[in-house]
């Protein structure tokens, strides 16, 4: 059996989907299909011209195909587990993505791109593995401090939507109080523990998490930081790439 390459498989669907639709409507329209060059394919000005139900469908099906390739061809472990959600996250089949972020979850558990499989299985009592909160902690501290914060409004995000208890939602904050703010979005994290606090009638906690929400309020920005740090590193290669060529 041939196998096609990808351009050819989504253009394969494309030309089944128009004759479909041609057929159907009894539209001739002359040359339409047959001078579709796949060296030229626009998937966007073809999909363009079919009725709404079969566009969506098709379009589905075409992206379906390309995250496919794309777990195929991956290489590294970054690159497999980015696949690999990015297809969880697509796929409409509620089982397969559970598979999909399994996969993920235990094959690349120690890496930033598992993030969304950790999100996935956290306090998820729905599907066969599940993150403790404690685990989904202790897996968000092994991240750079802004994949930290990202994971952290993630997953709280998550504990939210899952209606979780106040009590719950402070034993996944409550690390924070610990811990100095490192930029100012922190703010929000520590204005939300403190509510918590006080509904739980935690004293003690709910006045230190006030304090490290005015620090992180006079902290720098996250995207100030990035940006200084990338530039840091920036001139860094500069000059390490400088003295190498002057050592020649």
């Amino acid at each position: 059996m041939i196998k096609l390459p990808v351009k050819g498989k989504i253009l394969a669907i494309l030309i089944s989907a128009f004759v479909l639709y041609f057929y159907s409507e009894s539209v001739l329209r002359q040359g339409a299909v047959s001078s579709i060059d796949s060296g030229k394919l626009n998937k966007d000005s073809l999909l363009s011209e079919l009725p709404g139900a079969l566009r969506d469908e098709v379009d589905y099906r075409i992206t379906y195909m390309q995250l496919q390739e794309h777990i195929r061809t991956a290489r590294t472990d970054i690159q497999k587990a980015t696949a690999l959600s990015n297809m969880a996250d697509f796929i409409k089949d509620p089982a397969k993505r559970a598979e999909l972020f399994l996969e993920v979850y235990k094959n690349y558990p120690n890496i930033p791109q598992a993030l969304r499989a950790y999100v996935y299985f956290l306090e998820n009592n729905s599907s066969k593995e599940k993150v403790s909160i404690a685990d989904f902690v202790a897996y968000i501290q092994t991240l750079s401090i802004y994949d930290r914060y990202y994971a952290l409004s993630l997953g709280f995000t998550k504990l939210r939507d899952l209606n979780v208890s106040l009590e719950k939602r402070y034993e996944f904050l409550k690390h924070l109080l610990k811990t100095k703010p490192e930029f100012r979005e922190y703010s929000n994290m520590y204005a939300l523990l403190a509510d918590i606090c006080s509904q739980l009638n935690k004293q003690e906690e709910y006045k230190l998490a006030i304090e490290l929400e005015k620090t992180s309020l006079s902290s720098p920005m996250l995207e100030t930081m990035y940006v200084e740090e990338m530039e840091r590193k920036r001139k860094e290669t500069l000059e390490a790439d400088q003295s190498k060529q002057e050592n020649k």
